[in-house]
């Protein structure tokens, strides 16, 4: 079963929807209570200018009573304060009733209410004597719902003489609100559930192809070489899994050739030992031969030496070679540059390869050039890897074959041209023959080190020179040798 990481990416992107839902929850609550406070506060104005007419009314009246004290009043002028309070209240909607200054209720628009009760702790009654004017908002203590009351002084002159006070329940705000505010509420959860199912759906969907990265990459990590991740589109994810899967053919392609080498170099050393093997017990064998007696025997003699001889050469040119390999592995190949007869050269390398030659009945043509051609390099390592360059074409000539050697001046170059009369090699094999561990696969079954072409042209090169494979077919193969002219 797949685990829930709870900090994983899809659960961050989750958690980053659902703190945005919970936001806009927040910000629709913000409003509702901006929206209360607005319908308030415009209820209290409406009610302070009602309020105000009022109190300009009954001040009026106080003061054709001529008395300069509410408790003061007669009948008759309370009469006319009580009338004038209910006809107040009728016109304004309100209920609308008048303190002394000691905060005795003495007339109210709704008759029969509590006449003479003690209002001085309300906090309106007491700002509007003290202060000018009287807000508050709390249960009506006769009907017990939320009231707004709004009170200002009775004045007459700079004296106070009481206050008057309207009140007015605050259902419709409240039933306002409830209406909205059960809307808001409805909208909100059936807003908030979907949304939540959407950020689901987008939270997965978006880090869908950022857990398939992180999969793949898992799985490569764990040896799954061929695992990519595959995501396609424009965003910066898909660049980041272009990326990855390119990187992770880069890697796929480092490790198998590391793996062909690994084989190359197994094969190699088989084959060396192979190689190395092979001429050392003909060595001792006929060395043994010989001993026992063979040596009396000039022909089989002879024939037993020049075995043994080319064996020896064979040994030497393969001992030579690993030396080369493991000097230029090392970093330390460097040539000397000096003057080289190229036709002492090639008669060295010819009588080195004479009973070779002669054993697999191979005729070496020498086509020196018409005027005397002298190079300029290192005379063992331009020795070396002619040897190696002159054996190949013996190994992959036929039996009664020729291999014709000539060279020329050309410009700053001297070119030597080994020519074979082998099955040749496909145009499309050219370059990797003088790779490391090629072993002319394709030409025929000849056994080798494949290291003869890779050290000749390592050789030349490093001398200024170089080396390249001229026309193929199937008359043969032409390997051109240009080493600098010493002119």
């Amino acid at each position: 079963m797949k685990q829930f990481r709870i900090w994983g990416f899809t659960s961050k992107l989750l958690l980053a929807f659902l703190l945005v839902i919970g936001l806009t929850v927040l910000l629709m609550g913000l409003l509702l209570s901006g929206l209360e406070k607005y319908l308030l506060s415009d209820m209290e104005n409406s009610m302070a200018s009602q309020l105000h007419s009022a109190r300009v009314a009954v001040e009026m009246t106080v003061s054709k009573s001529k008395v300069k004290d509410l408790n003061r009043l007669n009948p008759e002028n309370m009469a006319s304060l009580q009338a004038l309070t209910t006809e107040l209240g009728e016109q304004s909607g309100c209920r609308l009733m008048v303190t002394n200054r000691e905060g005795v209720k003495l007339v109210d628009s709704e008759i029969g209410q509590a006449i003479g009760a003690n209002l001085a702790g309300n906090k309106e009654i007491q700002d509007a004597m003290t202060i000018g004017f009287g807000l508050d908002r709390r249960n009506d203590p006769d009907s017990s719902k939320s009231t707004m009351y709004v009170a200002y002084p009775v004045m007459s002159g700079s004296n106070v003489l009481g206050a008057i006070r309207i009140s007015q329940p605050t259902k419709r705000v409240d039933r306002v609100l409830k209406s909205i505010s059960r809307r808001l509420r409805d909208s909100a959860l059936i807003t908030a559930g979907a949304a939540v199912l959407l950020s689901i759906g987008l939270a997965l969907v978006l880090s869908h192809p950022i857990r398939k990265i992180s999969k793949t990459a898992t799985a490569f990590g764990s040896g799954d070489l061929e695992a990519r991740a595959n995501v396609g589109g424009r965003s910066e994810i898909a660049d980041l899994s272009r990326s990855f899967d390119s990187m992770a053919d880069r890697i796929e392609n480092m490790v198998q050739e590391l793996r062909e080498l690994d084989s190359m170099k197994s094969d190699f050393v088989a084959n060396v030992s192979h190689e190395l093997k092979t001429p050392l017990t003909a060595i001792a064998g006929l060395s043994q031969t010989l001993r026992d007696g063979a040596i009396e025997d000039d022909e089989v003699k002879q024939q037993f030496l020049s075995s043994i001889i080319v064996e020896s050469q064979r040994l030497l040119l393969m001992v030579s070679n690993l030396l080369n390999l493991a000097t230029a592995e090392r970093g330390a190949l460097q040539a000397d540059r000096e003057p080289l007869d190229v036709e002492t050269c090639v008669s060295e390398i010819v009588s080195r390869f004479a009973p070779l030659c002669e054993k697999r009945n191979i005729l070496i043509e020498v086509r020196p050039d018409d005027h005397p051609a002298t190079a300029l390099g290192d005379r063992e390592m331009f020795g070396l890897a002619l040897s190696n360059v002159v054996d190949n074409a013996i190994k992959f000539s036929p039996a009664a074959g020729t291999v014709t050697i000539a060279w020329r001046q050309r410009g700053d170059s001297i070119v030597l041209e080994v020519a074979d009369q082998g099955p040749g090699i496909p145009e499309e094999s050219r370059e990797k023959a003088f790779e490391r561990f090629e072993r002319g696969n394709g030409r025929s079954q000849v056994r080798g080190t494949g290291l003869g072409l890779s050290i000749a042209r390592m050789n030349l090169e490093a001398q200024g020179g170089s080396i390249e494979i001229g026309t193929t077919g199937d008359k043969g193969t032409i390997m051109v040798i240009r080493i600098p002219h010493a002119g």
